[in-house]
């Protein structure tokens, strides 16, 4: 059993700040209507013998926001610092607005960028740290502070413009962060593990910050980290990176019900699986397993005995301990252990020589460590295992 468990909480009182105001702001008018995307070609990366990335091609849409998600050492922080001109290519282009920018320094892409650590001088201002990029442009001062201003005004930070970054929260520097990346009027916002520091609930509330901010500013967004849920909730499209290479890139829907590997399958949200052999006729299908269980599939073009192997999520099971005879052809279990959430637990289910997680309301029927369960689900079966892509 594999993956992770997603789940996701709202903060409706930071919501409700950050959209309840209409811009555009001032700091981003008179903004070219130019298609400001990027296009990734045949990016290649070589530390010495090792390949960091392979032939990678990405082509990222104007006002999306993309996240790169992968394990540790998967290449996509490589990817993120070439787009923004802080690692060389080994081979491959990057092209900004459709001009090749594979050659240029960093200060000339028009490229915001948050580090993971939020890297603010420790003794200068909020508005010292936000504002000091404008200084080394040689902005005219009113301008200046403008927009310095306007910038804090987004993130909600201009009461706290004369504080030092060692009297703020970690939430609080996080948005310096945002607001030294926006000032500067960026055609891209990039964005390196950035609410990975913060604890769990502040996590979750900047994640409702940060979408609303770049809805409202339009920014093309690219968001890389490890964390699926944050992938998954933030996301107009997710890319999914495995040792170097793109595995899938999809909407966070298919991404998710419709994995095109058992790789992506199991690194995104959790997932069970099932090795066997496909039977059945008409439209009813089943994998036998080789312990003899029969587990109901689904999948397009599936072909009756072939090998396959097929996933299921934690929710897409429903225990049945009463009906067990009015479901003969379900898979049979025993319940070993329960694991208990708030709103919701986790039953354990002993099925042959495997264990499964089955995610419960915790407001449903109770079931008992030792009780004899029918698991009533329909498992799919992943592209190039007896299914067509």
């Amino acid at each position: 059993m594999r993956g992770r468990s997603a789940g996701k909480r709202k903060s409706s009182r930071v919501e409700n700040n950050m959209l309840g105001q209409r811009w555009p702001s001032p700091l981003f008018s008179g903004r070219s209507a130019m298609m400001h995307h990027i296009g990734v070609r045949n990016i290649i990366k070589n530390w010495g013998a090792f390949s960091a990335l392979k032939d990678v091609n990405l082509d990222v849409r104007e006002g999306e926001f993309l996240s790169i998600l992968g394990p540790s050492g998967c290449g996509k922080s490589t990817l993120l610092r070439i787009i923004a001109g802080l690692e060389e290519p080994s081979g491959g282009e990057i092209f900004i607005a459709g001009q090749n920018v594979t050659l240029d320094p960093v200060w000339k892409r028009k490229i915001g960028f948050v580090f993971q650590n939020f890297a603010l001088w420790p003794h200068l201002t909020v508005f010292r740290n936000v504002s000091m990029g404008l200084e080394l442009r040689k902005t005219e001062k009113a301008e200046l502070y403008n927009r310095v201003m306007e910038a804090l005004r987004m993130v909600q930070l201009e009461a706290l413009a004369d504080r030092l970054p060692a009297q703020l929260s970690g939430g609080q520097q996080q948005r310096v962060a945002l607001a030294r990346a926006i000032v500067l009027k960026p055609a891209v916002l990039l964005l390196d593990e950035p609410l990975s520091a913060l604890d769990k609930n502040l996590r979750q509330d900047m994640q409702v910050e940060l979408k609303a901010l770049q809805q409202t500013l339009g920014l093309t967004t690219i968001f890389v980290t490890h964390d699926q849920e944050e992938a998954l909730s933030l996301s107009d499209r997710v890319v999914v990176m495995n040792k170097g290479v793109i595995e899938q890139l999809g909407t966070p829907d298919a991404i998710y019900n419709q994995p095109v590997s058992e790789y992506v399958a199991g690194f995104v949200g959790e997932a069970c699986f099932f090795e066997g052999r496909i039977e059945g006729n008409g439209q009813a299908k089943t994998l036998r397993l080789s312990d003899g269980t029969a587990v109901p599939i689904r999948g397009n073009g599936i072909q009756v005995g072939q090998s396959a192997v097929a996933f299921v999520r934690p929710e897409w099971i429903d225990l049945n301990k009463l009906d067990i005879s009015l479901s003969p052809g379900s898979p049979q279990g025993t319940i070993e252990r329960l694991m208990f959430f708030g709103q919701s637990s986790d039953y354990l289910v002993r099925l042959g020589d495997r264990q499964l997680r089955v995610k419960y309301k915790s407001d449903g029927p109770r079931l008992a460590p030792g009780d004899t369960v029918a698991l009533c689900c329909v498992a799919r079966v992943l592209p190039g295992n007896g299914a067509a892509s």
